[in-house]
């Protein structure tokens, strides 16, 4: 498996800071409008975060696709790196995550002959998009 490379890459992030400087990270809002609230984390200044913080922030997440683990694990990193490479922070907690995690893609299976015979029986007098419709939400 090829290893993923942190990119620096700017998103919205809510964030408190006290009257010292101090950073707290609230919520990261992702590109499609979702937000991830940083709930364990929201207390806590990002100095304060440890690694083993950061790996209890990810078992929620762990139990969702490895796909979006990734992607919610990489963000961590490149926050994290970009927080140290910008001095916000002297250690990077992030550093030694490892990328393995979530829950891996079902196989799909095909349809039987007999069920490709109901299907096609079933949808022979509609129009062409509600077999689009069908087909996109998947079957089985």
């Amino acid at each position: 498996m090829s290893e993923q490379k942190c990119r620096k890459v700017y998103v919205p992030v809510n964030l408190d800071v006290d009257a010292e400087g101090n950073i707290r990270p609230r919520l990261i809002r992702w590109i499609d409008g979702r937000v991830y609230e940083i709930d364990r984390l929201k207390h806590m200044y990002m100095d304060e975060v440890t690694t083993d913080d950061l790996r209890l922030l990810l078992v929620p997440i762990s139990k969702k696709s490895a796909s979006l683990y990734s992607k919610m694990n990489m963000l961590i990193k490149c926050v994290f790196y970009s927080a140290e490479e910008s001095k916000i922070i002297s250690y990077n907690p992030a550093a030694s995550l490892s990328a393995k995690g979530g829950t891996p893609k079902q196989e799909k299976k095909a349809l039987t002959d007999e069920q490709v015979k109901i299907l096609l029986d079933t949808i022979r007098e509609l129009p062409p998009y509600v077999f689009v419709m069908i087909m996109s939400w998947g079957i089985g």
